[in-house]
């Protein structure tokens, strides 16, 4: 599990994803994409500007699935938007390319 606290954490999540999968397509004759996708998000208001929330995701790549898990959220209202505060990355499972 890894979690990442606060805006400029939270934003790094996907930072550098092409440089570090770029030569995916390289080595497998694929062109490389990648798919990430939530699904069953639940948000749960703790106060009247702050809440709680989890979801599943899974992200395919040319491979097909490649891993999957959860996502444990904290969000909070600041300056009438909410924001990520905290959010806990879990992955499940992982399936390696052939």
């Amino acid at each position: 599990d890894t979690a990442y606290r606060g805006i400029d954490e939270i934003s790094t999540i996907f930072t550098g994803t092409k440089d570090r999968f770029g030569t995916f397509g390289s080595q497998t004759g694929k062109p490389f994409y990648m798919r990430h996708c939530t699904s069953t998000h639940q948000v749960d208001f703790t106060s009247p500007t702050a809440a709680k929330g989890r979801c599943y995701y899974h992200v395919f790549m040319p491979h097909g699935i490649d891993h999957w898990g959860r996502y444990i959220d904290e969000y909070e209202q600041r300056d009438g938007r909410w924001l990520f505060k905290d959010r806990e990355y879990v992955v499940v499972r992982e399936v390696p390319p052939e």
